[in-house]
């Protein structure tokens, strides 16, 4: 399994994750241009899910400010895929 794949994998488990935390059910499927704000999860949702890929992960791609907050479930990927050379 490639990293991309990796990554990917792990964010839709955290969403789903994230999701069942709340008690939210996620409103759409995990593709590219899915925008974020359609999948469901509320900002609570959201910080737990990037608490859950840090804690997996071993780094946040947003915490050192620089990047913008993505739109779509595609730029979600494509920013802890951009910081996996970051982790420890």
């Amino acid at each position: 399994m490639g990293r991309h794949s990796e990554i990917r994998n792990q964010v839709v488990t955290a969403f789903q994750e994230a999701a069942e935390r709340r008690n939210i059910a996620l409103k759409s499927d995990f593709k590219d241009a899915c925008l974020l704000s359609d999948l469901g999860l509320d900002s609570l949702g959201f910080a737990i899910l990037v608490v859950i890929l840090e804690d997996r992960l071993g780094f946040d791609p947003f915490s050192s400010g620089q990047l913008m907050y993505p739109k779509t479930f595609g730029d979600l990927v494509k920013a802890y895929e951009s910081c996996s050379s970051c982790d420890a």
